[in-house]
């Protein structure tokens, strides 16, 4: 659990910035490059479609957020209980 958060926090800011980096400058030809660069990198963390890369990585990365969340809190609740 603890192990996928800097993974999915990698994949979740190279996803926004550069698909918001690309479509912002779409209507220039710079835009077309960007967005094909960050299509290949998260085809690169992932095996699927590109566009199901980007939408993997940007669901995945509340939940891992949250099963982060849920493991510090679990293992800090069973020490503080051990030392209570």
């Amino acid at each position: 659990m603890l192990a996928g958060l800097p993974l999915a926090l990698a994949a979740f800011i190279v996803a926004v910035v550069a698909i918001a980096a690309g479509v912002g400058n779409l209507l220039l030809v710079v835009g077309f490059p960007i967005l094909a660069g960050a299509f290949l990198v998260l085809r690169a963390l992932a095996d699927t479609q590109s566009w199901l890369d980007l939408l993997y990585w940007i669901v995945v990365f509340p939940v891992s957020v949250a099963t982060c969340c849920l493991a510090v809190v679990w293992r800090s609740g069973a020490i503080g209980g051990l030392l209570y």
